[in-house]
């Protein structure tokens, strides 16, 4: 940034200071989140594996960080997204990582891309990339199932759910990849897009969010049609 647009940024600050993500006092930098919320809530690397696939957060889906998320992705929001992505992007073990990859985004199906009016996990990947002076591919991955919201299902419903809704593009053929979402849960849809991805020749290096709820992830990538995933989980009840 140069000196010129920093000296306008902490203007910009003094004139229309922002606010706290989660309780909304104001703050007097660019923060995410206030000295209060900070003390009762955890901003930590945070580092698991999905499908073999090391993926970082900087949360747990808890406390501030949570309400934060959810005004992002629910209150229309979109403008949380910068300071969202400039605090992942501090605990992100960078050394692991170059700028050469590309950050693809999790789709939303175009049904609820309307609705909402954004894809959260495409306005993180831009901010990321440009922290990272890598690329972003915010079509590099499509949704093309409209399915039923993760969070209603069960573990076995949720695989059964996400088979073959996705679909890579070409362009990622012997790229590397990292994918990029709000939240991580239980894993399922990264998996799916990891499988998307890989069918399309790209290499998937990590998988990176704001939070993850730290709950066991399937730890294959599943394989088999939509039809013999949904028999499968059917059998199993």
């Amino acid at each position: 940034m140069s000196r010129i647009a920093r000296m306008w940024q902490q203007l910009l600050w003094q004139l229309a200071p922002e606010a706290c993500a989660s309780c909304a006092a104001w703050l007097a930098r660019d923060q995410l989140l206030c000295p209060d919320c900070l003390s009762v809530g955890t901003v930590e690397t945070l580092e698991r594996s999905i499908g073999g696939i090391p993926a970082w957060a900087c949360s747990p889906y808890d406390g501030p960080i949570a309400v934060a998320l959810r005004r992002f992705k629910f209150e229309d929001r979109p403008e949380l997204a910068r300071r969202l992505a400039t605090t992942l992007h501090g605990h992100l073990p960078w050394n692991e990582l170059d700028g050469r990859v590309h950050f693809v985004p999790v789709p939303l199906h175009p049904l609820k891309l309307a609705a909402r009016g954004y894809n959260q996990a495409a306005l993180l990947g831009a901010y990321l990339a440009r922290h990272a002076r890598a690329r972003c591919s915010p079509t590099g991955l499509r949704r093309i199932v409209e399915t039923a919201q993760q969070s209603s299902l069960g573990r076995r419903e949720r695989r059964a759910n996400l088979v073959d809704a996705f679909v890579a593009s070409p362009r990622l053929r012997g790229q590397h990849v990292v994918l990029v979402d709000d939240i991580v849960t239980t894993g399922t849809t990264a998996i799916a897009c990891t499988r998307a991805l890989t069918a399309a020749g790209a290499q998937v290096m990590a998988i990176v969010s704001v939070a993850h709820t730290g709950s066991d992830e399937p730890n294959t990538v599943e394989t088999g049609t939509r039809e013999e995933t949904a028999q499968q989980s059917r059998s199993a009840d």
